[in-house]
């Protein structure tokens, strides 16, 4: 029985790791079956225990160091080992896995003495409270103050702030509890569930009310970001109208990603097929040295999309580039991708839209929570470099286009009482939106000219 029950767990471990590698990151993530893994090994500990094998092996104070001092090895080099590329789950979650199955069974000597510490232990006792506990605060957090990366201090104070939640909650419910039969236990805990799902209902429910969206569209990835390189990327996106012979790439850095949304509803109403592909910081031009870049992790990235930038540039009837000049002059990298259009293909590089000079969300809500003040924006708009305009009236495939007018924007960074903005330098899908409604004549005039050809 015991063989049956170990081919069992053996067999449902090796197909939690087969499915977490066939079915990808996200299903991954949150599905039971691909995180078998973790709960078979600790049935299989226990079958372990149960047969009396490890008692033997305990008996030597050798092995008892040895198995000890590797099972925390294994824990602490996936720690150190594992970055923000690290898939999880996946096989990888084996190795923390298995050293804690490890600290189980074989712990001992001067490893079981140093988790036996009563601090250590009572951490231990209430982690699964301050595993609920933490992901909220810290997600209430970046909400709050508008930041995806919190500074390592309020990270550390956030977490310090679970753990003591996690005690308190422990401690009530402990309270709660004493003297109390188990079958009231059940009920205030089937109650409390109940709760907590209306809860989450209601909030649904106030957020449809509040932004005609519910949670899980308020939440979802950023438009155009499987076109965007980094951890999401997967290859071009097809916008706008994708059955027309008529191509438009979309090349750039992040302001070619806000476009996105303004290239798609251009494409659908001038008779596009949009291919679009952009990237954080550097735009995905050829021409690049590795000593350009400023990071190796925006080195990896350009390595990434450029190929397939390459793969999609031929498609093109004209190559609409998005970019920001104030660190950077790219004039040598836009040469080079012209020298790469064969006859017949054009090149649009747009102007850049103003940035503002303070995150306008953080600066809005700090104004509606002091209800007085006023709103301090500034429009700050870089031209492009000279050297690119006095190269590009040489060209007659090349047009340089500046498609923003302060005038369309008397209430800016507003419109119509709505922020366009997402951070101090990007526009937000709405704010591409109306970007659109009110400069797709001036697009599709210069596309006009440009081409020599009226655009259906």
């Amino acid at each position: 029985m015991r063989w049956v029950m170990a081919t069992l767990l053996v067999g449902a471990t090796a197909g939690g790791v087969a499915i977490s590698a066939l079915w990808g990151n996200d299903f991954s993530y949150y599905s039971v079956v691909a995180r078998m893994p973790e709960f078979m090994l600790g049935a299989g500990a226990y079958l372990v225990e149960s047969t009396g094998w490890v008692v033997k092996v305990r008996r030597g104070e050798k092995w008892k160091k040895v198995a000890s001092v590797a099972s925390v090895m294994a824990i602490v080099c996936m720690c150190l080992w594992a970055d923000s590329k690290t898939v999880y789950t996946s096989a990888w979650a084996l190795a923390p896995s298995l050293g804690a199955v490890g600290l189980l069974l074989f712990g001992g000597g001067f490893v079981a003495r140093g988790f036996s510490w009563r601090p250590l232990v009572y951490v231990g006792r209430v982690s699964y409270e301050f595993f609920l506990l933490h992901w909220p605060i810290l997600a209430l957090l970046r909400y709050r103050l508008n930041e995806q990366q919190l500074p390592l201090w309020l990270g550390v104070a956030a977490l310090v702030a679970a753990l003591g939640l996690a005690v308190g909650w422990r401690w009530a419910v402990r309270r709660m509890n004493r003297n109390v039969c188990s079958l009231v236990v059940y009920v205030r805990h089937v109650a409390l569930g109940a709760a907590l799902v209306c809860l989450a209902f209601w909030l649904n429910g106030a957020m449809r009310r509040a932004y005609g969206k519910s949670v899980d569209l308020m939440t979802r990835d950023a438009f155009g970001m499987g076109s965007h390189g980094g951890k999401l990327f997967v290859g071009a996106d097809t916008l706008g109208d994708v059955r027309s012979e008529s191509c438009i790439v979309l090349l750039g850095n992040s302001h070619a990603l806000t476009m996105k949304q303004y290239m798609d509803l251009f494409g659908k109403r001038c008779g596009y097929r949009v291919l679009a592909i952009s990237l954080s910081e550097f735009p995905n031009l050829p021409g690049f040295s590795p000593a350009e870049f400023p990071t190796e992790r925006v080195c990896r990235n350009w390595e990434q999309v450029i190929g397939s930038t390459m793969k999609i540039l031929p498609e093109a009837d004209v190559v609409v580039l998005v970019a920001t000049w104030e660190a950077y002059d790219w004039t040598h990298q836009v040469e080079q991708l012209h020298s790469m259009l064969r006859k017949g293909q054009s090149l649009v590089v747009l102007g850049q839209y103003p940035r503002v000079g303070v995150n306008p969300l953080r600066e809005n809500m700090g104004v509606v929570k002091r209800k007085t003040g006023t709103l301090n924006y500034a429009m700050i708009k870089t031209p492009l470099s000279r050297a690119v305009v006095k190269w590009a009236e040489e060209k007659e495939n090349v047009a340089i286009v500046d498609l923003w007018r302060n005038e369309d924007f008397p209430d800016w960074p507003f419109y119509n009482d709505t922020l366009m903005y997402y951070d101090d330098n990007h526009l937000n899908i709405y704010g591409s939106e109306k970007y659109f409604v009110v400069s797709r004549e001036r697009l599709d005039s210069a596309l006009r000219e440009v081409l020599g050809r009226i655009v259906k």
